[in-house]
């Protein structure tokens, strides 16, 4: 969803925005790792050294070799179904100031203030990696650049 609009305010200023929420995207797409395959959501990478955590609970035993008779150099344990896990929603709101001064003749200066990410929102775009058990699991590697004003200025004539 996308809302814009703008209204001209006492003493000739004109105020400008627009509110934008999209759902986040799913994790395990191509974007995010190059080293997680496309499609794959939260996995979990198993070698045949292995061992489950000593925390462990629920039917495994802790310490013990997660797949004991394996000859495969590693294997790529996938936890979620792709799509299920999503980025948080991106809320956004950009608002903008303005006005038009004449001088002389037809020459008009038109200063602006720009607010972006007004909220200060900071959505979470990427991860470093979706393999389940290392220290980057699930660390932000890209969030939505914070709040920042831009100043500008136009001389028209």
């Amino acid at each position: 969803m996308k809302v814009a609009g703008n209204v001209t305010l006492p003493w000739g200023i004109r105020a400008s925005g627009s509110l934008q929420s999209m759902a986040g995207d799913p994790q395990g797409t191509a974007a995010l790792n190059v080293s997680t395959p496309s499609g794959i959501a939260t996995a979990w990478q198993i070698t045949p050294t292995t061992r489950y955590a000593a925390n462990c609970t629920g039917p495994c035993t802790p310490g013990a070799l997660v797949n004991p008779g394996m000859t495969l150099s590693s294997m790529l344990v996938p936890l979620t179904p792709p799509g299920v896990e999503s980025f948080d929603r991106l809320n956004q709101l950009d608002i903008n100031f303005g006005k038009v001064i004449q001088l002389r003749g037809k020459m008009r200066l038109e200063p602006e203030m720009s607010i972006f990410n007004a909220l200060n929102v900071s959505t979470v775009l990427a991860v470093r990696s979706l393999n389940f058990g290392t220290a980057s699991y699930q660390q932000p590697s890209s969030i939505l650049q914070g709040r920042f004003v831009r100043l500008g200025i136009a001389l028209k004539w």
